[in-house]
Order: structure tokens, then C-alpha cells, then sequence
């Protein structure tokens, strides 16, 4: 058995061929276990001449683009995100899911952002309102991040293009 062998994994019904090389990159890894030829970790059961593995194909393809350029790339992070860091730490990829991990807490970071810039919009548009009661006005009530706001509806529609004004139209 050799690095360069060919391994030949059936995926949750996908088959993957990769190198062995690939699949023991990180030591520390289950995957590193269960096919260095040193390790009393057995692969897993074989059908067909395929190791089989019952996991998800679509995961284990980002898992397996990890190993072989140490990179994660998704074409939606915010939705594929919490299934990687499953994948991650079942198959023991430290680095994997602490990257995973860094893209998360960056996406809580930028919703935060937005949160508090249609936060900013509404103080906004309430403090330009005139005072006084609020006869004849279709006051819209605004839930951001915890915090309740009530403006009239007109005000937070006066740039139609905006997030806030597509949001109050139901756009």
C-alpha cells in the first residue's frame, strides 16, 4: 500500500476516488485513520471494492476539497456552514472546523452590522419626525435586534430603494 493508491469511497450513494495521500493529509484526522495502512482503525465496510461511508455527499465533497487544498469553498456559506462544522468534527479535522468556525462567526458578525445599520435608519427617521400625537399616521413597528421601534410608515418609505423601505412594503 502506497500514498499514491487509489481509494475508491461510496458517500451516502456518491462514489468519490481520491489518493490515500489526500485522505491521511491530517494525522490527527479519522479519515488519516481509517486508511493509513499503519492504523489498526479499519476503513469501514467495503461493497464493491468501495469503502463505505454514511455520510453526506454534498458535505463530504467540501470535506474531501478541504483536505486536498486546505481551503473551504461553498456557493452558500450561511446555509452549508453548520453541516461542514458537523463534518468537521466528525472526522476529527481541527483546523477544518476552526475555519468553519472563523466563516460562522464572521456571518454573525456582518448580520449584526445590517441589524444595527436598519437600527440607525429608524432612529433616524424618528428623529426627523415632528412632535406631536400620532393622529392620521400609519405607525409600523419595528423589531431590530431586540430593540422595538415605532415610526410612521411614510417616513420609513421616503427612499423607496432602501433596505428598510422594501422591508415595510413587504418587498
Amino acid at each position: 500500500m502506497s500514498n499514491d493508491d487509489i481509494i475508491v469511497l461510496n458517500v451516502g450513494g456518491t462514489k468519490f476516488s481520491t489518493t490515500r495521500q489526500t485522505l491521511v493529509k491530517d494525522p490527527n484526522s479519522m479519515l488519516a485513520k481509517m486508511f493509513d495502512p499503519n492504523s489498526p482503525l479499519l476503513p469501514g465496510k467495503v461493497q464493491d471494492g468501495n469503502y463505505f461511508l454514511d455520510r453526506n455527499p454534498d458535505r463530504f465533497k467540501v470535506v474531501l476539497d478541504y483536505l486536498r487544498d486546505g481551503e473551504i469553498c461553498v456557493a452558500n456559506e450561511k446555509e452549508s456552514l453548520p453541516g461542514l462544522l458537523i463534518e468537521a468534527r466528525y472526522f476529527q479535522l481541527a483546523d477544518m472546523e476552526q475555519k468553519v468556525m472563523d466563516c460562522i462567526d464572521r456571518e454573525r458578525g456582518e448580520e449584526m452590522q445590517r441589524a444595527r445599520k436598519i437600527a440607525q435608519e429608524v432612529a433616524n427617521c424618528l428623529q426627523k419626525q415632528k412632535s406631536g400625537g400620532t393622529d392620521g399616521w400609519n405607525l409600523v413597528t419595528v423589531n431590530v435586534s431586540g430593540r422595538i421601534f415605532q415610526a410612521d410608515q411614510d417616513t420609513l418609505c421616503k427612499a423607496p430603494e432602501s433596505l428598510l423601505a422594501k422591508m415595510v412594503q413587504g418587498k
